[in-house]
């Protein structure tokens, strides 16, 4: 796994129970109304899929371009459904150098959504801490290459349509105690 996930790339899951802020970012409306508008035509509710923070240090190289959509076989009988979508937030500077995001914009759309994209289709998400780029399950995407030498740090919130298995076991990082102390919202 780690070709896939990075050898000089840290992940840490749980936040909801190992960083109680996260729950502004989960509960955050803005993004529970992109979560609305794309996941709610398929399903009656979405669910927290992940929440991850991503430290990818000086030296890594890039991650392979990947859909997250194809972990459900959902994705080949259903294949115009998205299953996902995710909020990647800047917890540092993202710069082409220090490992930004590569997004292929508009590969959703792809007859062979795994062909590898051309240099001109890539785009970088460059941005500020703070800042957040959406990544809807059906887009290619990757961790970019770490030259900088620096740290990059990305906190994420992935969310499933609500029939699926999600990849994080909620139940396992939270005790029955500590999600009736939630939010209702949160708690769903």
């Amino acid at each position: 796994m780690n070709y896939f996930l990075g050898d000089d790339t840290v992940r840490l899951q749980g936040l909801l129970r190992k960083a109680p802020c996260y729950i502004d970012l989960m509960l955050d409306e803005r993004l529970l109304g992109t979560m609305d508008h794309f996941l709610l035509p398929n399903c009656n509710n979405y669910l927290l899929n992940s929440s991850e923070v991503i430290e990818i240090h000086g030296g890594e190289t890039a991650q392979p371009f990947h859909i997250d959509d194809k972990i459900w076989p959902t994705s080949t009988w259903v294949p115009d459904r998205l299953n996902q979508f995710n909020v990647m937030v800047a917890g540092t500077e993202f710069t082409a150098e220090n490992g930004a995001t590569l997004v292929v914009p508009y590969s959703h759309k792809w007859e062979n959504p795994l062909r590898p994209p051309e240099e001109d289709e890539i785009a970088h998400a460059v941005m500020s801490p703070g800042s957040a780029v959406f990544i809807p399950g059906k887009t290619a995407h990757a961790g970019g290459t770490n030259t900088s030498g620096e740290k990059r740090r990305a906190i994420v919130a992935s969310f499933v349509l609500g029939w699926l298995r999600t990849q994080e076991n909620h139940f396992l990082h939270n005790t029955p105690e500590e999600i009736g102390k939630l939010p209702k919202r949160a708690q769903q």
